[in-house]
């Protein structure tokens, strides 16, 4: 029998949108037994797929528990981990699901519910989290059953992995039946929830050989670097890499990595990827206007600022698509600009930013000395 502590302590394991994911990207796969998709009708799913964003913002354990078809879910775990007991016995006392969706939706700004979308024939919830950490996409699978409408599955487009997935490598650890792998991978958790995780890592790095050379400890180690700094970040990815070359990252991940070594081209086209697979969103323009602002070639500032604006009238509460705004008014010196940026965060967002925020930003110094500045200032002491 698998130790159950370590089962536990590898499923609260948050996962950062940094992480490098272990397969390759693609739509969410079919599922072995998914229901007809004429059970599934449009309404049924999105009235499910806000009831979990709700749920999820800030994560409510004991609601999402209520959410998961749990016996269907536990079936799919089994089917990947087949005669281990340490399921069996966590299961007693806490949904293994509730507890990885909400460390996969850990500290967030902002869950919503995008669009209901058919995949594979099947309807689904498409939800976007937003983090200090990033964004990210899942993709929720509903069922309906005498109790009405439950979630029997969720799929990470930034790890590229189900739900049950997850949960089974956790199971199938390398070292889980060593006590004292369940026990670091819980001090591990403890550093990084602390705030701690240049010390995190460094627990995490003494767990057995065999055990540290599995995909799950490295997507953590990764997940943990980017916390840390962009070099840590792509120090542990490049780990990863040399111990998995096989594995090809989605296109989130791959997006990342090519953004932090300044290949902005690459960057645009992982983007284009994320988009194409989730089937658009405005927060993706934004992010695309920041990148290509920052690639700076000749002309690249108008288009950033475009793809921005467009951003912010497609979803004018989205507070990234004004930061871009803000950021690109900045670096242009156009200070009438950069003050309705700023006026946007605080009418459309509710975020009036502090000047201790403002000041480490591009140019920033010039603006805080002009009148367009002060008088802003003055109106949002």
């Amino acid at each position: 029998m698998r130790n159950p502590l370590v089962l536990a302590a590898a499923l609260i394991a948050a996962c950062a949108s940094t992480a490098a994911p272990p397969r390759s990207p693609a739509p969410p796969p079919a599922r072995t037994t998914p229901p007809p998709a004429a059970s599934l009708d449009e309404a049924t799913v999105r009235a499910t797929g806000l009831t979990l964003a709700a749920a999820l913002s800030p994560c409510d354990q004991d609601k999402v528990t209520a959410l998961l078809d749990r016996p269907a879910l536990r079936a799919l775990i089994e089917a990947r981990a087949p005669g281990d007991d340490a399921l069996a016995l966590v299961e007693l006392f806490v949904s293994t699901g509730a507890v990885k969706l909400c460390a996969w939706f850990d500290d967030p700004v902002e869950v919503r519910l995008l669009r209901v979308r058919d995949v594979h024939g099947v309807r689904q919830a498409l939800i976007r989290k937003v983090s200090a950490a990033g964004v990210g996409y899942f993709d929720v699978r509903v069922s309906v059953g005498p109790d009405g409408p439950r979630i029997v599955d969720v799929y990470s487009h930034n790890n590229g992995t189900w739900l049950d997935q997850e949960i089974a490598d956790a199971l199938l650890l390398s070292g889980a039946e060593d006590p004292m792998v369940g026990v670091t991978t819980m001090q591990v958790n403890a550093l990084d929830d602390a705030g701690k995780p240049a010390d995190a890592l460094a627990a995490l790095d003494t767990l057995p050989e065999a055990t540290r050379n599995t995909r799950a400890i490295q997507s953590w180690r990764v997940a943990i670097a980017g916390r840390i700094s962009p070099t840590a970040y792509a120090q542990a990815a490049a780990e990863r890499a040399r111990r998995f070359p096989d594995d090809k990252p989605t296109p989130f991940a791959a997006m990342n990595r090519a953004f932090m070594r300044a290949d902005f081209d690459e960057a645009l086209h992982q983007l284009d990827l994320m988009d194409a697979e989730i089937g658009g969103d405005p927060l993706l323009d934004a992010l695309r206007a920041g990148v290509i602002a920052q690639r700076n070639h000749p002309g690249d500032r108008a288009i950033a600022a475009a793809l921005a604006a467009h951003a912010v009238v497609a979803e004018p509460e989205l507070a990234m698509s004004h930061a871009v705004q803000l950021g690109i008014a900045l670096a242009q010196g156009q200070w009438a600009t950069a003050v309705t940026a700023l006026d946007d965060l605080a009418r459309q967002v509710g975020f009036t930013v502090p000047e201790a925020t403002l000041s480490k930003m591009p140019n920033a110094a010039s603006f805080l000395a002009t009148p367009e500045y002060q008088a802003w200032r003055a109106r949002h002491p």
